[in-house]
């Protein structure tokens, strides 16, 4: 865990869920759009980065069932986690 995120918004539409996270300005140089970032351990895209702190991902349907992502809400803390540089670690 790189540090905590809080979910700020939470929208439902189309059987998807669009969360906006705000992070502290640590994790700020994670939110590149289209980065992996994981969200209390599940690996997600930036779906959208509005302001330097803030970022949306997008939980599709299985994502949904699967995790427990889609019971979170507004307000809740999440663990964030940049996911590149720890691939980058792995390899030889």
């Amino acid at each position: 865990m790189d540090g905590l995120g809080q979910i700020v918004s939470r929208e439902e539409q189309a059987g998807q869920i669009e969360l906006e996270i705000r992070v502290d300005r640590t994790l700020r140089r994670y939110l590149a759009q289209k980065a992996s970032v994981a969200v209390d351990g599940v690996s997600l895209t930036v779906g959208q980065r509005r302001l330097p702190n803030l970022f949306s991902v997008y939980l599709i349907p299985d994502t949904i069932r699967k995790t427990t992502l889609g019971s979170r809400n507004v307000r809740d803390l999440v663990n964030i986690e940049e996911l590149k540089e720890k691939t980058k670690e792995l390899q030889p």
